[in-house]
This record gives structure tokens, C-alpha cells and sequence, in this order.
């Protein structure tokens, strides 16, 4: 009895022994799932908050990147605008000088025209100028004749002295009709004339933009450090050996040493097992959460890229926004210089055509000076004529002589017209209005239509009759 009292108790100190192992063990292994559980819990928060930022990031990029098209887009568009409104100018310019080059043709040739006209009266002048001298060569005639039928005549040779008096003084009148006539004329014809880089992209520029701050400087988000889970230690366990126990004593220590060894070693490998998930579970999360970062990292230079790019395509809409308000205030500004170049090169042309007129006066007047010298020539040289006739061998009658005259005279009077008025026309044909019409767009010379003189001109000719 007393040996199954020993051995029921050293059972019941090995069973307590072994229920405090248990316990402990017990506690490891609710320690290691607490970590574990804590682990996937750390991971699970992480993760959540880094795709909530991955989610965040794309809706970001994918904003940045519509906006980003719609700034190209008007980009585009502006751009289009400016070619356009170049291409407007640059038309307007050709057409502005065009315009230039036809108002000064049609002056020209309006002023041709009146030229031309102040040609044709220039021929009847001369025509009515050959009439007056031969008229006042017959006055001359005449005059000597008249006198040699006085109650006093002069004697022939006395004539002919006052007469060759008369011709030496008017001799120092310089000039010749003639050549001033032909000056004039070569002085009515105008001369006619017509008057990015490679490997740049333009919004990115050459390395594609800066990228933006790296997710973890933002949000300062770290892997969690993972504890190390540890490794349960080999236990030492004493095995009590009997100085003097039975042999069925020992027997039974060593079953029972036995079946502790394995279920201990069976409850350490489970908490080995577990504490390996843990730091298998860890590393993963590590890993995951590396990919997330690196992700994030991506997505933050996408926009970063994509929000430089935006920045530069904005700027550049704006420059084209200048650009095109600039281009079309030139435009308005050259629609008023064309017509100012016009109305300015009408002036200018107007101020030669002016300046050849006032020429062509100045030449009327000599014109006029010499046609009188020429008439008292006239004169003078009919009355030497009478009076060379008259010392002849076989000497006209008096009588006879004048009948001629008068004759002749009467033929020379049916020639309409007279020189001083068609020079008076003249002269004031030489005198431009202020401005390139007329009042309600009649010429004073051309008349409406710029092809038919003006009235004085042609009733003081006498074309007809001429």
C-alpha cells in the first residue's frame, strides 16, 4: 500500500508539474496569436490607407490628365486662331497694297485723261495762234497802207527805219512758241507704272517634367516593425532516477517521461509553426506594402509630370490668348492704316500731278508772253512787207493793196475762237481740287463721267470750226 501511496503521489506531483507546462504553454501560444492577429491588423490598416492614397492619386492623375487634354485642345484651337489671323494680315496687306497700287493707277490714269484734254485744246491754241499772226500781219499791212494814204504819208525809207526800230527792240524777248508748245505737250504723258526640338516634348519639356514629392515624405507612412516572435527554449527537464525503485517504479517513469517529452514537443513545434506564419505573414505584408509605396511613388511622378505639363499648357493657352487678342487689334488697327496709306498715297500723287500742273502754268505764262511778242512781230513784218512792196519797180495802188487786205482778213475771220480765254481755261485746268473727286464726283476739266471736257474749254475752241 505504501508503494502504491508513493506512486500515486509522484503521479500527482508529476500531473501538477505538467499542468503548470501546460499552462505556460497555454500563454505562449496566446501570445503568438495576439501578435499575429496584431500583424494582420497593422497590415489590414496600412494597406486600406495605402490604396485609399492609390485611389486618391488616380482620381487626382485622371483629372490632371482631362484637364490636361482640354488645355491642348484650346491650346490647338488658339494656335489655329493665330494662323488664321496671320494669314488674314498678311491677305490684308497684299490687298492693302493692291488697293494702293489701283487708286494710284486710276489717279494716274484719271489724270492722263485730263492731260490729254489740255493736249487736244493745246492743238487748237496753236491753230488759233497761226490765225492771229497772219491776222496781225494783215493789221500791220493794213496799218503801213492807212498811213501812206494820210494827207502827210511818210516817206518809204522813214517806214522802213521806224519799222526795223520797232522789230531790233522787240527782238531781246527771248524764247520760241513752238518749242514751248512741244515741251508742253512731252509734258502731258505720265510714265505708267503699277507700284519642339527633337527629343523635346512641348509640354514636358526635355526629361518630361519634375517629378512630385515621394508618397512617403507626404504621409511619413513606415512598414511596421515586426517583433520577433520568440523561439520557445529548449527546456531542460530532470528526470528523477530512484536510488533504490523498483524496477516496475522505473518502468513507469520512463512511459510517462516518454509521453511528457512528446506532448511537449509536439505543443512547442505548434507555437514554432505559429511564430513562423507570423514572420512568413510579416514579410509578405512588408513586400505588399513595398509594391503599394512603389505604386504610389509612380502615380505621385504621373501627376507631378502630368501637373507641370498642365502648368505649361495653360501658359501657353494664355500666350495664345495674347497672341490672338494682339493680332486681332493689329488687324483692326490696319484696316484704318490701309485706308490712311491709301487716302496718303492718293495725296502724294495728287502733290506731283499738282507740282507737273503749276509747270505746265508757269509755261502758259511764258506761252503767252511769246505769242504777244510774236503778234507785234507779225505786225512789224506786214508792214515792211507793204512797204518792200512799195519799192518795187511796178508799185500795188493804194486802193488795190487795201482791198486785198481787207480780203484776206475776211477769210481769216471765219477761224473761231479766241487765244486769251483758251489760255485763261488753260491755266485754271492747271489747279487741282482738294480732294481726289470733284463736288458729287465731277472732275472740273473731265466733267462727270472723266472722259468729256468741261464745258468752257470746248465752246471757247471752236474744234469745229477749226
Amino acid at each position: 500500500m505504501s508503494l502504491i501511496d508513493g506512486m500515486i503521489s509522484e503521479c500527482s506531483s508529476e500531473t501538477s508539474r505538467l499542468a503548470g507546462e501546460l499552462l505556460e504553454l497555454q500563454g505562449r501560444w496566446s501570445e503568438t496569436e495576439a501578435m499575429l492577429t496584431a500583424v494582420k491588423y497593422s497590415h489590414s490598416v496600412k494597406v486600406s490607407k495605402l490604396e485609399v492614397a492609390i485611389g486618391e492619386l488616380e482620381r487626382d492623375l485622371g483629372k490632371a490628365a482631362s484637364s490636361l487634354l482640354k488645355e491642348k485642345k484650346a491650346r490647338k484651337a488658339k494656335s489655329s486662331e493665330v494662323r488664321r489671323l496671320q494669314r488674314q494680315i498678311e491677305g490684308d496687306a497684299r490687298l492693302a497694297s493692291r488697293g494702293i497700287r489701283e487708286a494710284k493707277d486710276a489717279l494716274r490714269s484719271e489724270f492722263q485723261a485730263r492731260l490729254v484734254k489740255i493736249s487736244a485744246v493745246l492743238g487748237s491754241l496753236e491753230c488759233i495762234r497761226n490765225r492771229d499772226l497772219a491776222l496781225a500781219m494783215i493789221e500791220g499791212e493794213m496799218a503801213v497802207v492807212q498811213s501812206f494814204q494820210n494827207e502827210t504819208p511818210p516817206t518809204l525809207k522813214a517806214e522802213e527805219a521806224r519799222l526795223s526800230g520797232c522789230k531790233g527792240d522787240l527782238a531781246v524777248v527771248d524764247g520760241d512758241f513752238d518749242l514751248i508748245l512741244a515741251d508742253l505737250k512731252s509734258a502731258f504723258f505720265l510714265l505708267t507704272c503699277s507700284g519642339g526640338p527633337e527629343g523635346k516634348d512641348q509640354v514636358l519639356g526635355e526629361s518630361g517634367g519634375d517629378a512630385a514629392p515621394g508618397l512617403d515624405e507626404a504621409t511619413a507612412l513606415r512598414a511596421p516593425s515586426v517583433v520577433p516572435v520568440a523561439q520557445p527554449k529548449g527546456r531542460k527537464r530532470k528526470f528523477t532516477k530512484g536510488g533504490d525503485g523498483e524496477s516496475s517504479q522505473q518502468g513507469d517513469s520512463s512511459i510517462a517521461s516518454g509521453l511528457r517529452g512528446k506532448f511537449m514537443s509536439l505543443i512547442d513545434g505548434m507555437i514554432s509553426e505559429c511564430g513562423s506564419e507570423t514572420s512568413r505573414l510579416a514579410d509578405s505584408h512588408s513586400v505588399e506594402v513595398s509594391k503599394l509605396e512603389v505604386a504610389i511613388g509612380e502615380l505621385e511622378r504621373d501627376l507631378g509630370k502630368t501637373a507641370s505639363s498642365l502648368l505649361k499648357e495653360k501658359r501657353a493657352r494664355k500666350a495664345k490668348y495674347s497672341e490672338v487678342r494682339r493680332l486681332q487689334r493689329q488687324i483692326e488697327g490696319d484696316a484704318g492704316l490701309a485706308s490712311r496709306g491709301i487716302r496718303e498715297a492718293k495725296d502724294a500723287l495728287r502733290s506731283d500731278f499738282q507740282a507737273r500742273l503749276s509747270k505746265i502754268s508757269a509755261f502758259l505764262g511764258s506761252l503767252e508772253c511769246i505769242r504777244n511778242r510774236d503778234l507785234a512781230l507779225a505786225t512789224i513784218e506786214g508792214g515792211m512787207a507793204v512797204v518792200q512792196s512799195f519799192q518795187s519797180e511796178t508799185p500795188p495802188a493804194l486802193e488795190a493793196e487795201e482791198a486785198r487786205l481787207s480780203g484776206c482778213k475776211r477769210d481769216l475771220a471765219v477761224v473761231d475762237g479766241d487765244f486769251d480765254l483758251i489760255l485763261a481755261d488753260l491755266k485754271s485746268a492747271c489747279f487741282l481740287p482738294m480732294c481726289s473727286e470733284g463736288p458729287e464726283g465731277k472732275d472740273p476739266v473731265l466733267g462727270e463721267g472723266g472722259g468729256d471736257a468741261a464745258p468752257g474749254l470746248n465752246e471757247v475752241t471752236g474744234e469745229e470750226g477749226a
